[in-house]
């Protein structure tokens, strides 16, 4: 049977997690920055897993790669022998690309929610501002825009009949090991040469 790689599109707002549940992968398997391709990524051959964008600096995630057009077709280049893995804010309430690129029978397309409140949410903003130093008076328009559009984006997605996983308020560990399940599941159907049921 024809084996199929997958994608792994991490989702949700400001401060949901997103970031740190990819950083938990990384500090649990073994991988490499590669820096001389089109797109930054990091390579865990464990996992068989390209995540895109760089996590060994400030800034994380494709919000720091220019062009859609550009992180579609390097993930369409990977599927072909890979995994991927993408999270960001931006991509977070997208939903015309996504949606078409999960309707392809090409590879299978994992969406993963975290379903963070927005209280929490808008206090950790603030907790990383005061890291920083950033002591300017705090306007959470865009935290509460960046939710309340995501959670549209993945009721759409639904309605489309894509896989979708919401973890609702999930702490660290939750989050990472609801997605390495998944990722080990997918792989031992991988290995196999299953389709998806």
């Amino acid at each position: 049977m024809h084996k199929k790689y997958c994608v792994y599109d991490i989702r949700g707002s400001c401060a949901s997690g997103k970031s740190t549940l990819v950083r938990n992968i990384l500090k649990r398997y073994e991988n490499e920055v590669i820096l001389d391709e089109d797109i930054p990524y990091h390579w865990v051959p464990e996992l068989n897993l390209c995540i895109l964008g760089r996590y060994d600096m400030k800034g994380s995630g494709v919000d720091n790669v220019k062009g859609s057009d550009r992180i579609q077709s390097f993930m369409e280049s990977k599927l072909k022998h890979h995994n991927v893995m993408l999270e960001g804010v931006i991509i977070s309430h997208v939903f015309a690309r996504w949606n078409e690129m999960a309707s392809s029978k090409k590879w299978k397309y994992r969406f993963f929610h975290l379903n963070v409140d927005l209280d929490t949410c808008i206090e950790r903003v603030k907790k990383r501002r005061l890291k920083r130093g950033d002591k300017r008076p705090f306007n959470p328009e865009n935290t509460t825009r960046f939710l309340t559009q995501t959670a549209k984006t993945i009721g759409k997605l639904k309605d489309a009949g894509r896989w979708v996983m919401v973890l609702d308020n999930p702490t660290k560990k939750e989050a990472y090991l609801a997605v390495i399940r998944q990722i080990k599941k997918d792989l031992k159907k991988q290995s196999n040469h299953e389709e998806e049921e």
